[in-house]
């Protein structure tokens, strides 16, 4: 499915990079999403004629005829005519390659930074500005985390038990099949108050027995969500 984007607007251009195109992300307006994790190529076209195709997946549904795309390739800004800018700084060091630092010292550094240094760095940090990054209170920091090419299971299988985590970032772990293989994430994400009611409900269905126990008798479990369990129980015993 490919997809025109117009960037040949100046001021247009300059916002969305800022927001979007620096971390490696790409709005789409006016037309139909095929998809959550659906692959498209978007052609992106700037001034004077340019343009520049892309591949990409799509991450989020923003409303009707608006979505993400998450870009499989950084874009050349000054080959199509336009510099990134000059004053951006560098992310730091230990949050990019992987180096040990104190944590305190980390978590000030990352803290400095502005928001879209911080988009930039969940999508392309190690894991210690993951863990850093996935406790932050802006939410919209936790999509960028979760698209981090390099996230491990383990890492999943931590966030998804946190009730901060942000409601994008549940849909999006929702929508891995692979992550959903484990019974445990599922198991997380059903007991997690942050789960969306419709979504936990489902995710019932994928859980074995044991665990339908436990969500039944469990005093920390959402009623409906019990209930669902209490139901599955009942049904294997008929």
């Amino acid at each position: 499915m490919s997809i025109s984007v117009d960037l040949t607007d100046p001021q247009q251009f300059e916002a969305v990079k800022e927001q979007y195109l620096d971390v490696g992300v790409c709005p789409v307006l006016g037309a139909s999403s095929p998809g959550p994790l659906q692959p498209v190529t978007l052609v992106l076209r700037f001034s004077e004629g340019r343009e520049l195709k892309v591949a990409g997946t799509v991450i989020q549904e923003l409303g009707k005829e608006q979505f993400l795309v998450q870009l499989s390739e950084s874009v050349d800004f000054e080959r199509y005519g336009v510099s990134k800018d000059s004053e951006e700084s560098d992310l730091p060091v230990e949050l990019t390659l992987g180096r040990e630092g104190d944590s305190s010292s980390l978590y000030r550094k990352i803290q400095s930074l502005t928001t879209n240094e911080k988009r930039r760095l969940a999508r392309n940090g190690n894991k210690t500005a993951r863990q850093l990054l996935v406790k932050d209170s802006n939410k919209s920091l936790h999509l960028f985390v979760i698209n981090n090419p390099k996230i491990t299971l383990d890492e999943i299988l931590e966030y998804s038990k946190s009730p901060q985590l942000s409601q994008d970032a549940i849909k999006m772990i929702v929508q891995n099949p692979s992550w959903l293989r484990s019974r445990q994430v599922v198991f997380n994400l059903t007991l997690n108050p942050a789960t969306p009611m419709d979504i936990a409900s489902r995710l019932v269905d994928k859980l074995s027995p044991t665990q339908w126990r436990v969500l039944a008798n469990s005093n920390r479990v959402r009623t409906p969500i019990a209930a669902a369990a209490k139901k599955k129980l009942i049904g294997r015993l008929s």
